[in-house]
């Protein structure tokens, strides 16, 4: 019988969470030794930064659960018992459970697209070390199946929700093309290195990295393929960029709008703004000169939110189609008794 032992982001907090990892080096070494525990036959990992779930199909119920959780336990390195966050799913649960999982309606993101890759890598490295051989395949065969044909007949993956893409999303409306054009970004951050490197994606013409922190700025430079400008040039650099992505530590304004006239003034063409940085980096002010587009972390909130109930209401068909999908995959199932030579189903 089918057997799932996991826990994921709602469940379970992030300070648990990051204290049991596996990496693709683990996983192979893990996957055939838990074949060889009590009442275990084949077992897949699906392990991301949200969830670990372990699927399992297991003759003896009773010993595979405690097989399952014992080893949940050995590899959990906090001081509190794992136990209480684990779930535990069984038989038809099972099959629901993963086929929402690979359409994702199960991820922090509705419709997020990286689950789809991490499911068939579970089962790619189980097979790889002989850890199934025919009772999981024709379910995460299927469940990969479902999970492409949600987001063919349904828009639950459209719309950008993170911040990095819906900066690219809004410098595209403000711009059309990015190709030909360069980017500065002030700070050296997480936020300003997420936004950076979707824009390099984009295949920008250059982009220049400025922060307080000479070293840090040369760091983030490297690391979107750009150069760094130290930041008592800023001035120099707002005039040579098209879009501007802060996103500092500062406490107060480190473009007003007094600063930027003068840059302004020298320049031919438009200017855009986005300001990331809490508090703002960019005086608000600035806005109202002529050629300057600025947005804030306001109206990037107010792209996702948007994005995000659009989301929300293509789940709905989604879940519809994982309903009947497994309700019919469950029938041809205990139709064939589930055995290896059905595992094409």
């Amino acid at each position: 019988m089918l057997l799932l032992i996991g826990m994921n982001h709602r469940t379970v907090p992030l300070s648990i969470r990051e204290k049991i990892r596996f990496n693709e080096e683990n996983l192979k070494r893990f996957l055939p030794v838990l074949c060889t525990y009590r009442g275990i036959e084949e077992v897949a990992i699906l392990c991301t930064c949200n969830r670990v779930e372990i699927y399992a199909w297991a003759k003896q119920m009773n010993l595979a659960i405690s097989s399952l959780k014992e080893f949940m336990e050995d590899n959990y390195h906090g001081g509190d018992k794992l136990d209480p966050f684990l779930y535990t799913l069984i038989g038809e649960e099972v099959i629901s459970h993963l086929f929402r999982v690979s359409a994702g309606l199960d991820s922090q993101v509705i419709g997020e697209s990286q689950i789809l890759g991490q499911v068939k890598k579970a089962y790619r490295l189980s097979r790889e070390v002989n850890a199934t051989d025919g009772f999981l395949k024709p379910l995460f065969h299927r469940a990969v199946s479902i999970g492409k044909k949600v987001r063919e007949k349904t828009e639950i993956s459209r719309g950008k929700v993170s911040v990095g893409s819906v900066g690219v999303e809004l410098a595209k409306k403000t711009l059309a093309s990015l190709r030909d054009k360069t980017i500065l970004v002030l700070g050296a951050g997480k936020i300003s290195e997420l936004v950076g490197a979707n824009l390099a994606n984009e295949g920008v013409k250059a982009i220049v990295v400025s922060n307080r922190s000479y070293e840090k700025a040369c760091h983030l430079a490297q690391i979107l393929k750009g150069e760094a400008v130290r930041f008592d040039r800023l001035e120099e650099g707002l005039r040579q960029a098209d879009i501007v992505i802060s996103s500092t530590a500062a406490s107060h304004y480190i473009i007003k709008k007094s600063m930027l006239k003068q840059v302004m003034d020298k320049r031919d063409k438009p200017l855009l703004f986005i300001d990331l940085a809490l508090p703002r980096d960019i005086e608000p002010a600035a806005a109202h000169l002529e050629g300057v587009t600025l947005y804030n972390m306001e109206d990037l909130d107010l792209v996702i939110k948007g994005n995000m109930v659009k989301r929300r209401k293509e789940a709905k068909k989604a879940e519809e189609i994982v309903k009947e999908e497994a309700q019919e995959f469950e029938k041809k199932m205990k139709k064939t008794g589930w055995n290896q030579s059905y595992a094409g189903v």
